[in-house]
């Protein structure tokens, strides 16, 4: 007897023993008893009486019609369990004769009676038996099992499925030689061991056109699974389809009041399942092997078991997510209070976890199938907040229809920011001021958001004054519970990196269950935030303020290696741009390109409406410091929206523009991009409070000869500062050191170097380095102009306007066979390294941080397969 899982090789056994018996000069007959012919009582006895006869064996049935043996059995069974084993055994006489049975599970009772009552008889007989059984009915061949086993002469093999080096063989000599890479380990993960699925998996990655990509399971796999299923007991068939409807939430006890099992039945039915090698535990092995079971259920079927497990799931108090999963699987219409409840939560859910689009997916179909007016305006307010993180442009489309729902007051509250907040992304100003009046009455009914009132004083309709505008400010802020001093962005605090962050701070909020803190998994040791996303922003923000720049780049990048913000675009980039900014400061200037190409890639610059320009004076910026001016044209080739200049982010976009001139030697024009942010402050009536525009229209006023104005302005943003030892104050006494006297260049620029450097400046520190280097050679008043930052060592002679290419501090004497493999970042650092230079050494000689010196040497150990630094060629 031998047994098996289904698809475990048991009728190849049987052909193996078939051709060994033929081969040594025996007779083989074989019979396969079906489940199609389990009803007709000795049918599968009859067929091999048959084939016995047809060899020669003389008929043992009785005489009569094609029902004799039938009628004779219920009249005497035991004479014809006797003339039917009497005969066989008479017929092999001094012949070997080998009796195979597959399948004997689907064999009918009568005929396992009478082979029960051969196999009792042979012991003497030139005759062997050859039995195949699947372990999924081991409980229909118990009393065969009881009658036969104890024999001496009868033996019992169970196949188990492959090891991994059964596999491996199996996989080789199919193939003929090596498989394709992958193949080994989706035969071993997702072929369970059964060779039915093993082989199956082969089929689909040798097919004349395959897919491209790493090895997947395909029809093959797909139908071997239901060829499997449909092998086993009725009863395993319908575990297996709850196991694909539940997924994750398949627990016995659950697929048992699903069913309508006991759970002894449903656990051993799983059992039969492993086996088999289409579960591992409680889930498919792959995906597509669950995807062929739910296709082979007819469709209204598989609606139904969907709906039934949202509500058992609902009840059992499984995830909002997996309950609305199976509410968008059933896609029933009806609406029920509950399921629109589940979906809104499941899309909460799914935002924090940084599942934007299976959030999109939940609020769509609830606000699809939702029938109450105020209801659905609310799910669509929620849907346009969760589209706006994969793009903002996808929000946009719902804009109508929640402008209508906030006149119409069917959208209040929390919810009715959204569309405020969409259109102040685009810049449409005068309707979120509209917008915000009308929903903004009566008290209590405005959007409940401290930050959203200083956004309207900063972004919105400058044209109203007075009482309106202070009424509708204090009755937002009485909405949101902030008054006075308590609300974000005061005039006494006011900066455009303020404005900056608070608009980005409560774009990035979700509207929907508010900023919910984070998960203990999702909490970041070390930062000083309590967890949440917006907190995450803030300190991010402060960090870049206080010049803490290398904490803020590595803070960017440990933060956008979190799936939760990875994988929402609007998210990751707003993140990154804090990394572009602090490294770029700290002079890792192609680091930052690579950076800022990364955010303009995941979201391009049309999506950033009035935002647009902080991506955009970014790229500019880093482009003109690279001296790559015509890749910084071309990013200042997209349009930007007109509305944009009336926000703070005009400022940094007008700057970088001014750079831009300056370095191509049109001073006139950036000085007239320079005094444009002073315009807008002054208009704005921030001229007092912000003065950093001083800095840059002295760099253009010293660059057209203009050096007393380029002083004054320098001296006026020093007595603004009150000796405060920030950024601006740094480059300030550059500026004022390069128009001054030559005989306080020396001190001023000193003292520049520090504060700078305190604030983490590098690239800014560098620049003016350069400038006090040079005193020694030559103490005339340099012209500052914004050259391209050039990594490699520039000499103190070297003229200040001069660009060369960037190359290694040398050539190497006995170039290393791989060395055209590493990049010219990788070559620089390897030389420094191989001269004997400290990370830190080579940080503050090619203007990087040390975590970049460390992951550029990681690489080119890989590359050049060397251990240390100790195995770099010689230089």
């Amino acid at each position: 007897m031998v047994a098996g899982p289904v698809g475990s090789g048991k009728t190849s056994l049987l052909r193996e023993v078939a051709g060994y018996v033929r081969e040594a000069g025996g007779l083989f007959f074989s019979v396969a008893a079906t489940a199609s012919e389990q009803a007709y009582a000795l049918s599968m006895i009859e067929l091999l009486v048959r084939a016995l006869c047809a060899a020669g064996m003389p008929d043992p049935w009785p005489p009569g019609d094609v029902g004799a043996p039938v009628a004779w059995l219920r009249q005497d069974p035991g004479g014809l369990l006797r003339r039917v084993s009497d005969a066989i055994c008479a017929f092999a006489g001094g012949r070997r004769i080998v009796i195979g049975v597959d399948d004997l599970h689907f064999a009918d009772a009568p005929s396992l009676l009478c082979l029960g009552h051969l196999i009792r008889r042979i012991e003497r007989a030139g005759i062997l038996i050859v039995l195949t059984e699947s372990t999924a009915h081991e409980r229909g061949l118990a009393g065969l099992h009881a009658e036969t086993l104890n024999l001496a002469y009868c033996h019992h093999i169970r196949l188990s499925p492959l090891n991994r080096d059964a596999t491996a063989t199996l996989v080789v000599e199919r193939l003929g030689g090596p498989p394709p890479p992958g193949l080994l380990r989706l035969c071993a993960e997702a072929g369970g061991g059964s060779p039915v699925l093993l082989h199956a998996l082969i089929d689909d990655c040798t097919v004349d056109d395959p897919v491209p990509g790493p090895p997947a399971p395909g029809a093959a796999y797909r139908q071997a699974v239901l060829r499997c299923l449909n092998r086993c007991e009725p009863q395993t068939l319908a575990v297996a389809r709850a196991v694909a409807v539940l997924r994750g939430a398949a627990k016995p006890g659950l697929l048992g009041e699903f069913l309508g099992l006991d759970p002894m039945s449903v656990r051993a039915a799983l059992l039969v399942l492993r086996d088999v090698g289409v579960l591992v535990s409680d889930r498919f092995r792959h995906e597509e092997g669950r995807l062929a079971v739910l296709s082979g259920i007819p469709a209204d079927a598989l609606a139904a078991m969907h709906l039934h497990a949202a509500g058992l799931l609902h009840e059992a108090g499984e995830p909002a997510t997996a309950v609305a999963d199976q509410l968008m699987a059933a896609r029933d219409p009806a609406e029920e209070s509950w399921r629109v409840s589940i979906l809104n939560d499941a899309a909460r859910e799914a935002v924090a976890a940084g599942d934007v689009a299976e959030a999109v997916a939940y609020l769509r179909y609830a606000a699809g199938h939702c029938t109450d007016g105020g209801r659905r305006a609310r799910l669509t307010a929620r849907l346009a907040d969760a589209r706006w993180n994969l793009g903002p442009s996808g929000a946009d489309r719902h804009l109508g229809e929640l402008h209508s729902a906030v006149r119409a007051g069917l959208l209040t509250g929390p919810d009715a920011q959204v569309p405020v907040r969409l259109l102040l992304w685009r810049g449409a100003f005068a309707e979120a001021d509209d917008l915000i009046r009308s929903g903004g009455r009566p008290p209590g009914a405005a959007p409940r958001n401290g930050t959203l009132a200083e956004l309207w004083d900063v972004f919105c309709a400058r044209e109203h004054r007075g009482e309106t505008k202070t009424e509708i400010k204090n009755e937002i802020r009485t909405a949101s519970g902030t008054t006075g001093a308590e609300a974000h962005g005061t005039d006494a605090a006011w900066s455009p990196l303020d404005a900056a962050a608070m608009f980005l701070h409560t774009m990035l909020t979700p509207v929907h269950g508010g900023d919910q803190a984070l998960g203990d998994d999702r909490r970041q040791p070390g930062l000083p935030v309590e967890g949440s996303l917006s907190s995450l922003v803030s300190a991010l923000g402060l960090m870049l303020q206080r010049g803490r720049l290398e904490e803020t780049a590595n803070w960017s990048r440990r933060l956008v290696e979190e799936p939760w913000i990875r994988r929402v675009p609007m998210r990751r980039v707003m993140f990154e741009m804090f990394g572009v900014i602090a490294t770029l400061r700290l002079g890792g200037v192609e680091d930052a390109r690579e950076l800022i190409d990364d955010v303009l890639s995941v979201v391009p610059a049309y999506e950033w409406g009035v935002v647009a320009g902080l991506p955009l004076a970014a790229a500019v910026q880093i482009s003109t410091e690279l001296g790559d001016t015509r890749q910084a044209a071309r990013h200042l080739m997209h349009p930007v929206p007109a509305a944009m200049f009336d926000t703070p982010f005009a400022l940094p976009y007008l700057s970088a523009v001014g750079d831009y001139r300056l370095a191509m030697g049109d001073a006139r024009a950036a000085l007239t991009h320079f005094l444009a942010a002073r315009d807008l402050l002054a208009r704005w009536g921030r001229g007092a409070t912000v003065t950093g525009w001083r800095n840059d229209a002295a760099a253009a006023l010293i660059a057209l000869g203009r050096r007393d104005q380029a002083r004054a302005y320098a001296e006026e943003l020093l007595s603004r500062l009150e000796g405060r030892r920030t950024r601006a104050r740094g480059i300030a006494l550059w500026r004022l050191a390069v128009a001054g006297e030559a005989a306080a260049r020396p001190a001023l620029l000193t003292e520049a170097i520090e504060v700078l450097e305190s604030h983490g400046d590098r690239l800014s520190a560098a620049k003016v380095r350069a400038e006090l280097d040079s005193l020694g050679t030559d103490t005339a008043p340099v012209p500052v102009r914004r050259r391209p930052f050039v990594r490699a060592a520039r000499t103190p002679s070297e003229p200040a306007g001069n660009v060369r290419k960037a190359t290694a501090p040398g050539t190497p004497r006995l170039p290393h066979p791989r060395w055209g493999e590493l990049t010219d970042a990788e070559r620089r650092v390897a030389a420094l390294a191989a001269d004997g230079a400290t990370n830190r050494q080579i940080s503050d000689r090619l203007f990087i941080t040390v975590s970049t010196v460390e992951q550029h040497l990681t690489k080119i150990y890989r590359k050049l397969n060397v251990r240390s630094r100790s195995g770099l060629p010689t230089f």
